[in-house]
């Protein structure tokens, strides 16, 4: 139980800093992240099998 506690922890404190991290970019950045964040499911195949 207490192990994933601190995963949960570990795991809600990545997930903050990379919101703050994402609210700290311009338009254009943002926009290259979401155009990248949508293509992931695809990457993944193509260039790892």
């Amino acid at each position: 139980m207490k192990k994933s506690r601190r995963i949960l922890f570990i795991l809600g404190v990545i997930a903050g800093l990379l919101y703050v991290g994402y609210q700290q970019l311009d338009d254009s950045q943002k926009r290259f992240v979401n155009e990248l964040a949508r293509q992931v499911p695809y990457m993944i195949p193509r260039y790892f099998v």
